[in-house]
């Protein structure tokens, strides 16, 4: 027996018994129906007095005791039928018990279980998974309990599930609950599984069933990304204010040797993919183990299709790269992985990238006059050994209203004068398709007009990432990279010759970013001039599923100062060797906006637009090549998206819509390897009052965790005999043949 011990008065009993849901005996207050009919039956007739029915009545007397005794078994027999259904309902447990060791009194106790379902918990052990040995602890104490006890289950994830809220007294649906359990691809969030569990002890309190006692059991590997200082201090503070009748129990699944190898990382090297040029990406393997490991296979696989492995060594307590090659045929979304050999733990041998590549990409530049868009074009027409292929189109003003811009990746507008309600609809749109754009300002830009449409007050509807103040003074300044935090000028550390830090600029707006928006580059005071703080000149900001940057100077030198004499151009970026790649690293960012919406971690969701709606108005999700759920599409102004998440298991996930079966939108879903680190906290970390359990007889072996009545099989016995009783009534009722 579980529980706790408690106090043995005499002789123990040798049988308990108990009710499983006492409230179904109210339905036994249907008994009186066939006692109200048959006392109204008895009033429903009226005394008439005619000469035949002396001969009637003298028959009758004759025979009035045995019809009477016929009239009550029929009603006592209707009355059997209606208690002992409602007994049935009630669930009566019969249980034996041992001769000694036995409380004689039925207290019964409120368990909670709470299991870990972390992804850590699948490493296995002697041939089973820490998570599946959870389960068969879980069940252990199920089938170990008294009659009356009741059971809340809790799987610690992120979040956490209340999987059985309110206690169950039946058994068999709580092991059934306890079976369809599944392991997740997250952490384990032990703060809101507590949370959960407080309002399962506050759910107990207010239960007619009035648990005696509530023991609380939490069955975990002890991994220490779960259970850091910072979460067992909270827990501690927790604890202090948990009742002293309430018993907290910890058992330990996890194992003190346990060796680890997981593939952490999995990125492009070059951020635009074509077909003209090979897709390379960087796999990093990180070894959790004190020993080297040699020749380990690395696979690199493509649409679910092994294309190239390579052998390295992994040094102890280290990590590696290998770098592989793959040149695509057929442009579209891919799904790469990378893939180690099978250990201990499965879950984290897997790394995935969703990748668009691109047959080239397709460039509009808008310039308020021609002269603001030919240097960029220039640039961005640049070939080089790590360039994607680029098409270029330039168009004025006109192209926003005249010109589909969905052909389009990206659309760079220059010096564009001002912003109208048909421009930010078109912007809008185009970045609800994972888009880049880009602002180059300049000396036709009306500030005003921007802000207005474009800077809302209400960053969550603003397109732009910053509100454009004034034109600072004409002045010498230059370039600050900021240390090359930012993914955009990263490719200049180390790169002095590059000429980014000696770009000259002596004209540019001022920028306030809005929230969520980052600084890639600030501009600052050149030689000569008073110093000062520096302020933003390049500022990006995700917007719906796109990105945009905008750039606070010109990209020509046609914006002109009319102010000196002879009016002098607003920078010589245009013709210095930053610029090139600088508008480069502006595509790559802005289109990275693609792989970071297609590419997310656990517990975030999937998202995107809808570009074509079918009358079904809905997307099917596919996860390892299985559907997995039909999403419905949601309709957000004048276009549709759908969202489908948080996403609890890692892999790749494929969407289509019976209108766009033939465009398969590819994404990828991977883990947090933090909880790769087989480390295991300390049990002397945890507070005092709890107890460390280790010697519950739970078998080693993989068995599976039986489903079905546990409980004593009374319940059936009773229903086969009302059952028994409803075909012996109407036999009964026509032999008395008469109504009660």
């Amino acid at each position: 027996m579980i529980g706790g011990p408690a106090a043995v008065v005499g002789l123990p009993p040798l049988f308990a018994a108990g009710f499983g849901n006492t409230g179904m005996l109210f339905w036994g207050l249907a008994a009186l129906v066939p006692i109200v009919l048959h006392i109204w039956s008895r009033k429903n007739y009226q005394t008439r007095n005619w000469a035949a029915t002396r001969f009637l009545l003298a028959a009758l007397q004759r025979h009035a005791r045995r019809m009477r005794m016929r009239q009550w078994l029929l009603l006592t027999l209707r009355i059997a039928i209606m208690t002992l259904a409602a007994l049935a309902l009630a669930d009566p447990v019969w249980q034996s018990a041992p001769l000694l060791g036995v409380p004689t009194e039925l207290e019964s106790t409120h368990y909670i279980l709470i299991v870990d379902g972390s992804y850590s918990m699948g490493t296995q052990w002697q041939g089973i998974t820490r998570f599946h040995r959870a389960q068969q602890i879980c069940a252990s104490l199920v089938e170990q309990s008294r009659p009356g006890d009741g059971f809340s289950l809790i799987l610690m994830a992120e979040p956490s599930a209340n999987v059985i809220g309110e206690p169950s007294w039946s058994k068999a649906s709580v092991l059934l609950e306890i079976d369809r359990l599944q392991m997740t691809h997250a952490g384990a969030g032990m703060t809101s599984a507590w949370h959960l569990a407080r309002e399962a002890m506050q759910v107990g309190s207010r239960s007619p069933e009035r648990y005696a006692r509530t023991h609380v059991y939490i069955i975990t590997d002890l991994a220490l990304q779960t259970w850091d200082v910072a979460t067992l201090s909270v827990w501690r503070r927790e604890l202090a204010l948990l009742p002293r009748d309430v018993n907290l129990s910890v058992i330990d699944v996890g194992q003190e040797e346990s060796e680890n190898m997981a593939v952490t990382s999995l990125q492009p090297v070059n951020g635009l993919l074509t077909l003209q040029q090979p897709c390379e990406v960087l796999v990093t393997v990180k070894s959790f183990a004190d020993r080297r490991y040699d020749s380990v296979r690395v696979s690199l696989v493509v649409d679910h299709h092994e294309v190239d492995t390579q052998f390295v060594d992994v040094p102890p307590k280290s990590q590696i790269q290998a770098r592989f090659r793959h040149r695509f045929v057929q442009e579209g979304e891919h799904l790469l992985e990378a893939r180690l050999p099978v250990d201990g733990l499965e879950t984290d041998n897997h790394r995935f990238l969703a990748v668009d590549v691109k047959d080239t990409i397709r460039v509009l530049c808008i310039g308020g006059e021609p002269a603001d868009t030919h240097h960029l074009a220039l640039a961005l027409a640049a070939t080089g050994p790590q360039r994607p292929s680029v098409e270029v189109k330039e168009r004025n003003e006109a192209a926003l209203r005249n010109e589909d811009l969905q052909q389009y990746d990206c659309v760079f507008v220059c010096n564009m004068a001002r912003m109208g309600s048909e421009e930010k609809a078109v912007f809008e749109q185009f970045l609800h398709r994972s888009r880049g754009l880009v602002f180059f300002l300049g000396d036709r830009v009306q500030a005003d007009s921007y802000n207005l449409l474009l800077a809302s007050a209400d960053p969550a509807q603003a397109i732009l990432p910053a509100t454009i103040g004034g034109i600072r003074p004409f002045a010498n300044y230059r370039l600050d990279p900021l240390d090359y935090r930012h993914p955009m000028v990263q490719l200049f550390r180390g790169q002095d010759q590059a000429g980014l830090l000696t770009t000259p600029v002596w004209q540019y707006f001022e920028l306030q970013p809005l929230p969520a928006s980052q600084v890639a580059m600030q501009i600052i005071a050149g030689e000569g001039e008073s110093s000062g703080e520096g302020e933003p000149l390049v500022v990006e900001r995700r917007v719906d599923g796109g990105a945009v940057v905008i750039v606070g100077t010109a990209a020509s030198p046609a914006s002109k100062d009319t102010s000196q004499s002879p009016p002098a151009p607003w920078n010589a970026w245009s013709t210095w060797p930053s610029f090139p790649p600088i508008v480069h690293s502006l595509l790559e960012s802005t289109l990275s906006a693609w792989q970071r919406q297609h590419n997310v971690m656990i517990g975030e969701s999937l998202r995107d637009a809808a570009f074509e709606v079918g009358s079904d108005l809905a997307v099917d999700v596919f996860h390892d090549e299985q559907v997995l759920e039909r999403v419905p599409l949601n309709l957000d102004g004048a276009r549709y998206d759908w969202v489908f998440g948080p996403v609890q298991w890692q892999g790749g996930y494929s969407v289509t819509s019976a209108s766009e079966r033939a465009h398969a939108r590819s994404f990828a879903v991977n883990i947090d390897h933090r909880e790769s680190e087989p480390a295991r906290a300390s049990k002397d970390s945890f507070p005092d009052r709890v107890r460390f359990e280790n010697d519950l007889s739970i078998p080693t072996e993989v068995t599976p965790v039986t489903v079905g009545p546990r409980e004593s099989q009374l319940f059936r016995c009773i229903l086969s005999f009302v059952l028994l009783l409803m075909l012996i009534e109407p036999l009964w009722a026509d032999r008395v043949g008469g109504r009660l």
